[in-house]
Parts: structure tokens; C-alpha cells; sequence
């Protein structure tokens, strides 16, 4: 992702990054993208800088990011804010990826992960309802124990909205 790609977003997802402290070069993108008007939503147990200055904060125990994660897909499925002509001609395997989440509703999710379910919808119908939703995760749901999990939720995000390969 070129980083003026960032400031084209109307969402941005971070999650497991705390960007502020650890990556200040991608944080002026990030502000070009709030200044444009766009909402920040920080999936991270820790309060951190960029949690701080979120518009939706959502503190997850640490090691659930997941839970969350397919939550808000199990919503963007339910409210119709998918892009299915995408998915269509684009992935496969969708139908198992839709069958896996619908177990985890915003209170399943709430009580694996802390996080309280209506800030998970919250989250899912900014992200949902956005025209450039993005999102960026790094080292803390990367390194855990289910890493590769956690980042596939994340990519099955993206490719529900039909947001991967569009700036």
C-alpha cells in the first residue's frame, strides 16, 4: 500500500498497531485522511496515542482480536453491506467464510473479547458504510499464537467491502 494511498481512506481499521509510537512517519497519513473527514477506529487492548484520538476505541482482551473481527464481518453480512458482485467474481470459498462467522454475534463477541457489542456494531457500520474503508494491523495481531487467523479476518473484511486492489 503506497502511504498517500491512506489519506484517500474514509476508515481506517487499526488494529494491533500503535502507530503513534511506533510508526510516526504513517501517522501524518493518517491525520491527511482525518483531516479529510474520516473516521478511526483502533482495535487494541492498549490505550494508546492513536486509541486516544479514535473515534471508536475498542479495548479488546488480549489474544480475542478474532472474535471482534468476525463479529463485525457477521454484521457487514447481515446489513447487506458486502459487496457480493466482488466476491463473485473475485475470491472463493465465501460461502465458508460466511458459515464460520455467523456463530459470532456482537454479544458472543463481547463476551470472548471484552470489547462491548455495541461499540462492535458501531465499528462495523462505520467500516461497512464507508466508500474507502481501510485497514491496518501489524505486530500485535500479527505475533500471537493465531496471527495468520487474525490477519485472514482482517483480509475477509477487505475483500467483503471489494476494497482489495482499489486505492
Amino acid at each position: 500500500l503506497p502511504m498517500p494511498d491512506i489519506a484517500l481512506s474514509d476508515c481506517l481499521l487499526v488494529a494491533g498497531s500503535n502507530v503513534g509510537e511506533c510508526f510516526p512517519i504513517l501517522t501524518k497519513w493518517l491525520w491527511r485522511a482525518r483531516d479529510r473527514g474520516a473516521s478511526l477506529i483502533v482495535l487494541d487492548p492498549r490505550e494508546t496515542p492513536t486509541a486516544r484520538t479514535a473515534d471508536l476505541w475498542l479495548p479488546v482482551r488480549p489474544g480475542t482480536d478474532i472474535a471482534v473481527l468476525n463479529a463485525m464481518l457477521r454484521l457487514l453480512i447481515h446489513e447487506g453491506l458486502i459487496d457480493e458482485p466482488y466476491l463473485a467474481a473475485r475470491t472463493t470459498g465465501w460461502d465458508a467464510v460466511r458459515a464460520a462467522v455467523e456463530p459470532y454475534t456482537p454479544e458472543l463477541a463481547e463476551r470472548i473479547s471484552g470489547v462491548p457489542a455495541a461499540r462492535i456494531v458501531a465499528a462495523a457500520r462505520l467500516y461497512g458504510r464507508a466508500t474507502a474503508p481501510l485497514i491496518m494491523h501489524a505486530r500485535g495481531i500479527e505475533h500471537s499464537s493465531h496471527g495468520v487467523d487474525n490477519v485472514l479476518a482482517c483480509i475477509n473484511l477487505a475483500l467483503a467491502r471489494g476494497m482489495v486492489g482499489k486505492p
